[in-house]
């Protein structure tokens, strides 16, 4: 049985702000506590009300845990119902949080990785191929990844490949060469820009054969 609901809908936001003095974190953090919600109310196929929403907040740090916990309850009142909604957005956005960026187990043949994840080594200097290795999980929002070279071999002339890939590194049958992904890499070889493994751009950056051994 159908009858009309009148809705009263309510959000309590609870965020974590930092500093000595509630009016400076007002100041300084106003933007981060933005949270803008839809809400929508209609009649499903049975005639029922169904109310539905959604909400989207920005942050000017890197937020690597959200946790949104919605309660309600309906009461009655001189043959009106009231449905109270109550939400409680919670997020972390400490360092130590963070999944660390490690490269991922699932790797090429001719590669080793070593210092708990942090680095690669070659296993056959005079084989082109089959080093392929990627991260553990994809970057951040505005996160730098640097690459250090502690060794280098100058009687082969094979240069160091650096790029980016939308594959998973789980399941990613990993190539001989990453220019045998067809879809979502793309990848610099010497100063060349390759996607998907066509080369669409020369003279991109300085030669990476040019690199130096980090002292």
């Amino acid at each position: 049985m159908a009858f009309n609901t009148a809705c009263i809908i309510s959000l309590l936001i609870l965020l974590a702000c930092k500093g000595s003095d509630e009016a400076e974190c007002e100041v300084n953090s106003r933007k981060d506590r933005e949270l803008k919600m839809n809400i929508n109310s209609a009649r499903n196929a049975l005639g029922d009300w169904t109310n539905t929403f959604s909400a989207t907040k920005e942050s000017s740090s890197i937020t690597s845990n959200i946790n949104l916990d919605v309660a309600f309850n309906v009461s009655e009142c001189h043959e009106r119902h009231k449905v109270h909604i109550r939400g409680v957005l919670a997020e972390s956005t400490k360092a130590n949080s963070q999944v660390p960026l490690l490269f991922h187990p699932n790797c090429g043949s001719n590669i080793a990785i070593t210092n708990d994840g942090q680095s690669i080594v070659k296993l056959k200097d005079e084989e082109e191929m089959n080093g392929v290795t990627l991260t553990n999980r994809p970057l951040y929002d505005n996160e730098i990844f640097e690459v250090r070279l502690d060794r280098k071999i100058s009687k082969f002339n094979k240069a160091m490949g650096i790029g980016v890939t939308t594959q998973n590194p789980k399941t990613l049958k990993i190539p001989r060469h990453m220019n045998d992904v067809k879809d979502g890499t793309w990848m610099i070889y010497l100063s060349t820009v390759y996607i998907n493994g066509t080369r669409v751009k020369e003279n991109y950056i300085e030669d990476l054969q040019n690199q130096k051994v980090t002292v």
